[in-house]
């Protein structure tokens, strides 16, 4: 049965030609498992660490006026460390959409295309990451 081949006239699928049970990738599950469990990981880190722990105990919430102008300093830059924490989570989380989106339709040419888009978001994390690096005020100055 491994040999045979996918005939669009018995699909299980209407509208989905081509479909076979022995034409499922086995890579492609572990990987939208693995990018789906990270980038959940991931976020509930960005939450709990950056902005409850770190920023909660220098003032955020309090009014300006209130707050230690050195307490603003440690605030602004652990805000700097949660925009990239934060561009890397929503890359991995776009990254597992494609990811099942590509498991989902077997249509080559949507293949295709979610290869150019999965491309084009890690350009996208990393031009996002080296923009909240250098900003254009200077990290030692916060």
């Amino acid at each position: 049965m491994a040999g045979e081949t996918a005939d669009p006239s018995t699909s299980k699928l209407p509208g989905m030609p081509g479909y076979h049970p022995y034409n499922i990738q086995p890579w492609t599950l572990g990987t939208i498992v693995s990018i789906t469990l990270l980038a959940l990981v991931s976020g509930w880190t960005l939450a709990v660490f950056g902005f409850i722990f770190a920023i909660h105990i220098n003032g955020i919430g309090i009014h300006a006026d209130l707050v230690n102008p050195k307490s603003i300093v440690l605030i602004t830059k652990w805000l700097v460390v949660a925009e990239v924490f934060y561009a890397w989570n929503l890359g991995r989380t776009k990254l597992a959409v494609l990811l099942i989106y590509y498991r989902i339709f077997n249509i080559p040419f949507f293949k295709r295309i979610a290869w150019i888009v999965g491309a084009f978001i890690i350009v996208w994390v990393v031009c996002i990451t080296f923009l909240f690096v250098f900003i254009c005020i200077p990290v030692e100055k916060l």
